[in-house]
């Protein structure tokens, strides 16, 4: 039996808690016992989003720094065999200077040379291997210095039970969304590095002009704070046009209860919102960036613009590319299908658990499914 201790921090989003979840629920019981440890308070909620009957034991410190001591004590307690920090300040918290291997999930190429600095201190260590949600997080930690042999690919899992149930749901009618209605999200987190203020505006500018289109903003973010005031000042009051979801509805539900996602990042971006839009036949538009490119081919399985400074315009005429829609969505969810399974990544895992334990070499046995296809 391998104990394992999950380790998340205030930086965990919703790629973090679903891939949390996933693993708990779903690792062989028989083989795997799960912890889950917060190092901040502001993470309730994030913990609340597991299952009840799972009862993850919670510690819950200030900081990361000052709570590595009160770390130590828990993994000793609890007879951890293995941390997996889902974040660089859970990893800083889960170096406890005993000789426990841990494993480090990273989804956004763009960490701060800080962050990467702290991800460089630990490779000495005995037992240690990076979790890239893609190739280009992957190439990135590489270029800058981090070691490839601790670099392993290993792609996110999208639950395609649960999508299906999503999609047969009430959830459109629950939004206030008819069916003859176009429903356009944009990703979490709404901010400026994903071009969700710019995303909207495009969306907008076809809207005077097709009245049957409304946008989701999911989450709490000054970015959608200023999107509904934007609205309330350009008319006078609310809008139809504009759904805002922060807790209510998960970012996984909101993309598959879509038929299109705008996102419209100038730099890396996490991309598991597009591994679940693909997943969920809602047509992508983004712009060409290259960490979308490694998953999106315009024309094929989704939309990309450049990026450029009329991007408003862009997206006006490419949200209602109906003909090329319905092409690329039917290849997209094919390419999820064959990348994205949900029992593979629970695999892969379960094998770099496995292999870190035992010292081999981390990526063994591990293929990214992109080459195998």
């Amino acid at each position: 039996m391998m104990r394992i201790c999950h380790v998340v921090d205030d930086g965990a989003g919703y790629e973090h808690r679903i891939a949390v979840t996933q693993l708990v629920q779903r690792l062989p019981s028989e083989r795997f016992e799960s912890r889950v440890a917060a190092i901040s308070r502001e993470l309730n909620g994030f913990l609340g989003h597991l299952e009840p009957q799972l009862h993850p034991k919670r510690l819950l410190c200030a900081h990361p720094f000052l709570s590595r001591f009160t770390f130590e004590c828990f993994a000793r307690r609890e007879q951890i065999d293995l941390v997996h920090a889902w974040g660089v300040k859970a990893l800083d918290t889960s170096r406890t200077g005993r000789d426990i291997p841990v494993v480090l999930t990273v989804f956004d190429p763009g960490l701060s040379e800080a962050d990467v600095k702290r991800v460089r201190a630990c490779e000495s260590e005995k037992g240690f291997a990076i979790a890239c949600a893609s190739q280009r997080v992957r190439q990135r930690l590489i270029e800058r210095g981090v070691s490839k042999r601790a670099c392993v690919v290993v792609r996110p899992g999208v639950d395609f039970k649960q999508i299906g149930e999503v999609r047969r749901g009430d959830g459109r009618m629950e939004l206030g969304v008819a069916k003859d209605q176009m429903l356009v999200c944009l990703p979490e987190p709404v901010s400026v590095r994903l071009g969700s203020f710019e995303a909207f505006l495009g969306v907008a500018m076809r809207q005077r002009v097709q009245s049957n289109i409304r946008v989701i903003v999911p989450g709490r973010s000054s970015q959608a704070d200023c999107i509904e005031q934007f609205i309330y000042e350009e008319h006078g009051g609310s809008s139809e046009m504009l759904i805002r979801s922060e807790d209510d509805w998960p970012m996984e539900e909101v993309i598959a209860l879509s038929d299109v996602m705008v996102v419209l990042p100038r730099s890396d971006i996490s991309t598991t919102c597009l591994a679940w839009a693909m997943a969920s036949r809602t047509a992508i538009v983004a712009t060409a960036t290259y960490a979308v490119a490694e998953m999106v081919s315009h024309g094929l399985n989704g939309l990309l613009l450049k990026p450029e400074k009329r991007l408003s315009t862009a997206v006006s005429r490419a949200v209602v590319d109906h003909k090329t829609h319905r092409k690329v969505i039917e290849t997209a969810y094919g390419h999820a299908y064959e990348m994205f399974k949900l029992s593979r990544y629970v695999w892969q895992m379960q094998r770099l658990y496995e292999n870190i334990r035992t010292g081999v070499e981390p990526r063994e046995g591990i293929e990214d499914p992109a080459y195998t296809m």
